[in-house]
């Protein structure tokens, strides 16, 4: 599989983060975008957090964070309101 590769002026570069939650679609809506080089897979650098380790897919491995990750769920599609 190869991904575009964009070409930026010295000193440019774009890190792009996720915050899962290991439970529900999450894990496998980032599995699809890395699949496809879409999301926060297009930048230069990125990194997948979460309060459980696992991967999203071979050399994609999770980084661990302190906290619970519960909040609650609502609105019109059911997801967290978390944001």
């Amino acid at each position: 599989r190869s991904f575009p590769v964009l070409k930026r002026t010295a000193g440019q570069s774009l890190f792009c983060f996720s915050l899962m939650l290991p439970w529900g679609y999450e894990k496998g809506l980032l599995q699809l975008q890395y699949k496809n080089g879409q999301s926060i897979f297009g930048c230069d650098e990125y990194a997948v957090y979460s309060n459980q380790e696992f991967q999203i897919a071979k050399g994609v491995d999770i980084k661990i964070v302190d906290s619970d990750l519960h909040c609650k769920m609502g609105g019109e599609f059911g997801t967290c309101l978390n944001t």
